[in-house]
């Protein structure tokens, strides 16, 4: 906390009469500002000090107060930006593990459905056969490469 003491000003005023070089008399006004200042213990001669008036003192003081106030709640936005943003990476990395699982189901699904699609050629080529491939025991090409590739 900033150490302050509390006092007063006084303002003195005179009119002082100059005569000037040409015999010409001129009248000058000075202002002469004096602070009182109560229990002076604060302070130490040739110390160097600024007066500032208390209105303008309690506005320094609110003003900090509402900008530390500010900066809270910027920080809190910050927090919640932060929070949002790791959120946000965490959804972005799950999103992009279901898409490699779609994309590896879809390529089964394909290598599953060109097999079923040979499997069903070989039914339609077995159950076409006429009546001599049965007796002579003869069998569709599709039969034997579908026989030969799971012998391997």
């Amino acid at each position: 906390m900033i150490d302050y003491i509390k006092g007063s000003v006084k303002i003195y005023q005179r009119n002082i009469k100059r005569k000037l070089k040409d015999g010409t008399s001129k009248t000058y006004k000075t202002i002469q500002h004096q602070v009182i200042l109560k229990g002076n213990d604060l302070f130490e001669d040739g110390q160097e000090v600024a007066v500032v008036t208390y209105d303008d003192i309690l506005n320094l003081f609110e003003d900090y107060n509402q900008n530390k106030k500010d900066i809270e709640a910027l920080n809190n936005s910050l927090n919640i930006y932060r929070k949002s943003t790791e959120n946000e990476e965490k959804l972005s990395n799950e999103l992009d593990r279901l898409r490699n699982k779609h994309d590896h189901l879809q390529e089964r699904l394909r290598v599953a459905l060109e097999e079923i699609n040979s499997q069903q050629k070989v039914i339609s080529d077995l159950s076409n056969r006429g009546f001599l491939d049965y007796v002579t025991g003869k069998l569709p090409e599709s039969y034997k490469k579908l026989s030969g590739s799971n012998d391997k």
